[in-house]
């Protein structure tokens, strides 16, 4: 969880929250993630809100639910912040507009996503060829 806060006169407090979601797996399928677009999103962005309700209502802050998909697809609330990053970001930045700050970041979001779905491809390939090597060897052993 992180919270920022932008430095203006009409600043504003934002309490965040990062939620990957695997819209393949069983419970996102059965809340809807195979028939509905962004589905796995939405149910990941409902349980941020629900957990830190209580902490943000005590902050008087917004809670943002970041939720991503494992395949890019974005939350409502991950839009929001990106725009609200973009807007305020242009406010400060001559030359470049809140479009072109708003593509980077999503750029920046779906390489992370990729990056972090890659990781996890690497890490239970790597477990798996682990998993059969030692398999291998005791088989030989005991057929010695």
């Amino acid at each position: 969880m992180i919270t920022t806060r932008r430095p203006s006169n009409d600043g504003w407090l934002h309490v965040w929250s990062m939620s990957p979601s695997d819209t393949t797996c069983k419970t996102n399928i059965q809340h809807g993630s195979a028939i509905h677009q962004l589905a796995a999103a939405h149910k990941g962005e409902a349980e941020k809100k629900a957990k830190y309700a209580a902490m943000t209502k005590a902050q008087r802050a917004e809670f943002v639910a970041f939720a991503v998909e494992t395949y890019g697809g974005m939350g409502k609330g991950a839009r929001k912040f990106i725009n609200k990053i973009a807007s305020g970001a242009q406010d400060r930045l001559l030359g470049v507009s809140a479009m072109e700050i708003r593509r980077e970041l999503e750029e920046s979001v779906a390489i992370a996503v990729q990056r972090g779905n890659a990781n996890i491809f690497l890490a239970e390939y790597s477990r798996a060829t682990s998993a059969a090597a030692r398999g291998n060897r005791g088989s030989a052993a005991s057929a010695a």
